[in-house]
């Protein structure tokens, strides 16, 4: 199962965005 591992990757994505915030509507 990849749940940890997209979990993972959805975290850090999370944390990317919050970092660099961008207008992506």
């Amino acid at each position: 199962m990849m749940l940890t591992v997209g979990g993972t990757v959805y975290a850090t994505y999370q944390l990317a965005v919050a970092s660099f915030p961008k207008k992506q509507d």
